[in-house]
């Protein structure tokens, strides 16, 4: 669960190097993340991908604190060869 948690944040702020506050809940695949609003485009519509998560929207908020959540899949290493 801690390499998960690792890897999600990780994953989070290499898409978005404003982040902050980000929140993970494991059980759910769910993740939270404060941005600035330099960084804010609304609602995204596309699969986000960084370090072997996938990132699908499920909700924002398009006023301070900007804030994605984010539901999340892990791609296995062994997928990847």
């Amino acid at each position: 669960m801690e390499n998960e948690i690792r890897q999600v944040s990780r994953g989070l702020q290499g898409l978005f190097a404003s982040a902050t506050d980000i929140y993970i809940n494991t059980e759910l695949k769910e993740c939270e993340v404060q941005i600035s609003v330099d960084e804010f485009r609304g609602e995204i519509g596309e699969r986000l991908v960084d370090s072997n998560v996938h990132f699908f929207m499920v909700d924002y908020w398009d006023t301070y604190p900007y804030k994605y959540v984010f539901s999340y899949t892990l791609k296995k290493v062994e997928e990847m060869a």
